[in-house]
């Protein structure tokens, strides 16, 4: 790799160089990056997998016609809580690998000016795996906390008082959004600077404080490209459904929707979520980029170490 290929991630950036500088580093990197995850997060995904097969298997009658038609006694509902339950936990376990992983990647690229050793990287996750894992469930939790604290108050009222009790849920919105944003970035303080779970909370808030709005924007805009990347691998599973609900309506046999919802559309959903979660990869990149852009902003260290290059 040339030293002009090396991406310079201590550097203030703004949001079209975060997202453009993204693909640019893992186009560059995918090779060693598709081997670390095949070492670090394999496992989870295919845990992630089969849940989310599972999920959609238990969840294939649970749909507005179903209900109205049935109701619920006809459903499984112990299956569909404990499908998206498991589900639930294996999101948290494989996004913590995944940013756990790509961050300590990240580090050792830095460190070693764009030649990352595989071997000491996975060491390096290795010992911390535990702690990415600790840090990912604290996350939602603690989101999960903040959410029933600014909710509740409206669902009380919604008894005594229907508008005042909704107008109370909508606010509640905004401090779960605004905290969510505020410590999107406890992956990569605690990779890069060596924090404890509460430190990489307390230190997400403070480099993001003063840019809570560009941090915002910069996830949405990269959200949005990912979402539209992913949307593509569901058209399958789209023309899949169309086309079997048009069989179904000539053959006169779609009286129950849910029929729709058979082998073939779990596999193909399965294979679409599939794609999706591999493009977390994208996502996990991008919030390194703001968290050096951001302590760029904060400390200056990229520019201080330029100087005392240049003076050596």
């Amino acid at each position: 790799m040339k030293t002009s290929e090396i991406i310079t991630f201590r550097k203030q950036r703004e949001l079209g160089q975060i997202i453009g500088d993204t693909f640019k580093f893992l186009r560059k990197n995918i090779k060693p990056i598709a081997r670390l995850l095949v070492r670090t997060s394999l496992i989870p995904f295919l845990l992630l997998l089969a849940s989310s097969a599972f999920y959609t298997y238990a969840s294939a009658g649970l749909n507005t016609f179903s209900l109205t038609q049935t109701g619920f006694g006809d459903l499984n509902i112990g299956s569909i809580l404990i499908s998206a339950f498991v589900m639930f936990a294996s999101i948290v376990i494989y996004t913590s690998t995944l940013y756990g992983s790509i961050s300590e990647y990240i580090k050792a690229y830095i460190l070693q000016n764009g030649y990352p050793d595989i071997e000491d990287v996975i060491v390096s996750y290795k010992k911390k795996m535990g702690a990415y894992i600790g840090l990912g469930f604290s996350q939602v939790l603690v989101i999960i906390v903040v959410a029933v604290l600014c909710m509740l108050p409206g669902f009380i009222m919604v008894n005594m008082s229907g508008l005042l009790g909704g107008v109370l849920i909508f606010l509640g919105i905004f401090p779960i959004i605004y905290l969510t944003i505020r410590w999107s970035l406890i992956f990569q303080t605690m990779t890069h600077n060596d924090m404890s779970i509460t430190n990489s909370f307390y230190e997400s808030g403070r480099l993001i404080k003063d840019f809570w709005w560009i941090t915002l924007a910069t996830i949405l805009v990269q959200g949005f490209l990912i979402y539209i990347i992913s949307f593509t691998f569901q058209i399958p599973m789209i023309i899949y459904v169309m086309t079997k609900g048009i069989l179904m309506a000539q053959e006169g046999s779609l009286s129950d929707p849910s029929e729709l919802m058979d082998w073939g559309f779990i596999a193909l959903q399965t294979l679409a979520n599939a794609a999706t979660y591999i493009l977390y990869i994208v996502m996990a990149i991008t919030y390194n980029l703001i968290f050096f852009n951001l302590y760029e902003h904060k400390t200056q260290s990229g520019s201080l170490s330029k100087i005392d290059t240049i003076g050596n």
